[in-house]
């Protein structure tokens, strides 16, 4: 099925638009039309790279990640283009027509390196739920400022679908590393009316619609993200990295070149 045939009749509880002073920047749900390619083995690792700057991180990290997927007998799926030119950042979707294709799906952002030392997260996380890291954890402590507009963009969100207010937790699934199983992949889905055009919408999204025993939230090592305060000092002990929050994007780029290097040297932005 195509993301426009997957209908959630729960978000139709909501149908009046949002009040004065709510956002109002919304989108219309998009129809992808992506092909898989021939599905040899039953669990899948992911990328998806919608633009040029995506582009050049995984001509990076793309070594790594394949070598992982063979390591851990995975089929490759790369979906790239731009099927959602009024917000790039929203292709992210795509992904769940791969969830509905394979036993188990590990999803990974462009700028992620898996390192040689990662165990196969398809054994080790074997539930039939979703696996990621709660980065609200990290920024409670250290940045304060970005957990309270993370924070405030939650509060936005549940504005437009009131309806999942109930599920609504003091956590944050990074949606950058993320294990899903087929079980649960019904969860990660687009809304299939118009949705507020914010950054990381998706995992806000995935949260809400997630039940209390449908996740569990795994450590640091699988998702060492560069927003992290101990950054530098976990890198040694971790297993993937993950570069969110980098910047410019030339700084960016060179990390990623170090990271998969093993080049863990302080490297200042």
């Amino acid at each position: 099925k195509t993301v426009c045939d997957l209908k959630h009749k729960s978000e139709n509880t909501n149908k009046n638009p949002p009040s004065s002073g709510e956002i109002v920047n919304l989108v219309d749900p998009v129809c992808f039309n992506d092909e898989l390619p021939n599905k040899t083995n039953k669990v899948a690792v992911c990328v998806i790279a919608a633009n040029e700057y995506a582009e050049k991180q995984l001509n990076i990290t793309r070594p790594t990640i394949v070598k992982y997927a063979n390591k851990v007998n995975a089929d490759y799926i790369e979906l790239t283009g731009d099927q959602f030119p009024k917000y790039p950042m929203f292709n992210k979707y795509r992904l769940s027509k791969v969830l509905h294709a394979y036993d188990c799906v590990l999803y990974l952002d462009c700028d992620v390196v898996i390192r040689d030392n990662c165990p196969n997260l398809f054994e080790t996380f074997n539930k039939k739920i979703a696996y990621f890291v709660d980065e609200w954890s990290i920024m409670k402590n250290h940045n304060s400022q970005l957990y309270n507009g993370m924070n405030g963009q939650r509060k936005q969100i549940l504005n437009v679908f009131p309806h999942l207010k109930d599920q609504d937790r003091d956590m944050e699934p990074n949606g950058g590393v993320m294990l899903i199983h087929k079980e649960v992949a019904h969860r990660y889905h687009q809304p299939s009316r118009p949705y507020p055009k914010i950054w990381c919408f998706d995992q806000d999204y995935f949260l809400l619609n997630l039940q209390k025993e449908e996740y569990s939230v795994i450590d640091w090592r699988y998702n060492l993200e560069f927003v992290d305060y101990d950054f530098w000092s976990k890198l040694e002990s971790s297993y993937i990295i993950h570069l969110n929050g980098s910047r410019p994007t030339s700084y960016r780029l060179e990390l990623l070149h170090r990271m998969v290097d093993e080049n863990f040297e302080f490297f200042p932005q």
